[in-house]
């Protein structure tokens, strides 16, 4: 509704460019220095449009429409219609880019995108829109308010944003004026504050062979956008694709956190220039009295690249690096926990160290390999105690035969077949040597393994890779040992240091 105070004289006054309302004196908006707007009456209030749309109030004003509220009657339902201004209907320009912003709305279904519900024209020749009602605060009247928006708010508010122009991007959408009046944040039954990206007014649909069109209504756009958001190459008139999105995004972020615009000039020519060649301070110097982590200044001075290629390709790469810039406790701690030994059981690669209570078949696996290890020691004692027992003359003593190569003392050795324990000669006792082929001297066949232990030794230490020697000599044990490496995500910031300590909001 307007506002005038007796003698008839406006009050109240609109800056087209970030949507504020002053009042008194103010000719221009002290923040981007954007001719005011005077707020004056509406005939359209009060009035039925389409026979169905009861207009209740005005909501807004922009650079070539007024935003109404209205209620759908058949429906009982609350209603945002979108209106060309009166004065620009003999525009063609205008009414184009108006028609332009239909399809592409039209082309957006998204939960982070306004719904467009329909498209007519009045009678006195005004097209319009018929759009979702959000009953909520623009993030502009957030900054307004509070100064600035927290670090964990803000990572939380830009991930639903960029997950919005990605879908818009994918459609061929580019909405070229992003600012906080068009980020809505409503509450949902299942958030407190979801965010719904609005107003795709100047938005260019990037469709082959209109290119001379595009070039033309985008002059306009550049007119009645918000220069204090642009991209450099919006500012120099160039051709413009999802990235430029990413530099008027990483502007509002930039002063979401810090309250203050990176680039301001005395007037708009001069904001433009500084947004073509100046680079923003850093946080410290804007907000020394507040603490921004280093990852997340990063990436916002990472999409204010002038260069399209050095920013992030991409609003989901931007979304992922605001994901990864305020680290959460807690997040990745299954991940901290992961283990990859060094042997060839690739499929432990990537388990977390502690996965649970087993499952009942792995129990009776278990059991059954246990009793199988079981078997086969007892098999083996057997085996290594039968040539002991009493009464029966040892075998390997009624050798007849002459002694084959590789005998001891005339008995031939079964170092690969007996199990032998794995024992190391001590130094102090030195080997002794063979008796000489065809002696006399007879010993029992569980003594003639004793001077293969050296070599049994070394064929256990071929077989074993050079990493586990040097894990045995550390432990001294002589058993295998497992090497354990914790598998870490990688951090695309891990170059950075922290100042000073960060405490989640």
């Amino acid at each position: 509704m307007v506002s005038e105070d007796i003698e008839g004289r406006v009050t109240r006054k609109v800056c087209v460019a970030c949507s504020r309302e002053f009042t008194g004196v103010v000719t221009a908006c002290p923040h981007d220095g954007t001719v005011l707007i005077p707020l004056v009456a509406d005939q359209l209030v009060g009035t039925k449009l389409a026979d169905r749309y009861q207009v209740l109030s005005v909501i807004g004003h922009g650079g070539m429409g007024v935003v109404y509220k209205a209620r759908h009657e058949l429906m009982d339902r609350l209603v945002a219609i979108k209106m060309l201004k009166a004065d620009l209907i003999s525009d063609s320009v205008s009414v184009k880019r108006f028609q332009q912003e239909a399809r592409a709305a039209s082309l957006l279904k998204h939960r982070n995108v306004a719904t467009l519900f329909d498209f007519g024209v009045s009678p006195s020749g005004q097209p319009y829109l018929v759009m979702e009602y959000l009953e909520g605060i623009s993030l502009a009247d957030v900054i307004k308010k509070d100064g600035h928006v927290g670090v964990d708010r803000t990572v939380k508010i830009f991930t639903q944003a960029a997950a919005a122009l990605e879908h818009a991007h994918h459609q061929k959408v580019i909405h070229r004026d992003l600012k906080p009046g068009n980020i809505m944040l409503i509450e949902t039954d299942e958030e407190k504050e979801f965010v719904k990206v609005v107003d795709f007014g100047v938005a260019k649909v990037m469709t082959a062979g209109a290119d001379e069109e595009a070039q033309r209504l985008t002059q306009i756009g550049e007119v009645c956008g918000s220069p204090v958001y642009m991209s450099p190459e919006q500012c120099m008139g160039q051709r413009l694709d999802p990235r430029s999105d990413i530099y008027s995004m990483g502007v509002v972020m930039y002063e979401s956190l810090t309250g203050k615009l990176p680039l301001l000039g005395k007037t708009m020519v001069d904001t433009m220039s500084k947004h073509i060649s100046e680079r923003p301070p850093a946080f410290s110097k804007v907000r020394p009295d507040l603490y921004i982590p280093e990852r997340l200044e990063a990436v916002v001075f990472k999409t204010l690249e002038k260069d399209p290629a050095h920013r992030p390709q991409s609003m989901a790469d931007l979304e992922r690096e605001l994901e990864w810039a305020v680290p959460k406790p807690g997040k990745s701690a299954a991940l901290r926990n992961t283990i990859q030994p060094t042997g060839t059981d690739i499929k432990a690669i990537g388990k977390p160290a502690f996965a649970g209570p087993r499952r009942p078949v792995g129990v009776f696996v278990g059991v059954v390999v246990a009793l199988l290890a079981a078997s086969g020691i007892g098999l083996a004692w057997l085996l290594h105690q039968k040539p002991d027992r009493p009464g029966k003359p040892e075998p390997r003593q009624a050798t007849v035969t002459p002694p084959l190569p590789g005998t001891i003392g005339g008995e031939q050795r079964r170092v690969e077949t007996k199990p032998a324990p794995a024992l190391k000669p001590s130094a102090s006792q030195p080997r002794q040597p063979a008796p000489q082929i065809g002696s006399s001297e007879t010993r029992p066949a569980r003594h003639a393994s004793k001077p293969t232990l050296p070599a049994r030794a070394g064929v256990r230490a071929a077989r074993r890779p050079a990493g586990a020697q040097e894990d045995k000599s550390e432990s001294g044990a002589g058993q295998d040992k497992m090497h354990t490496v914790k598998v870490k995500p990688a951090d695309p910031f891990a170059q950075l240091e922290r100042s000073r300590s960060y405490t989640p909001d």
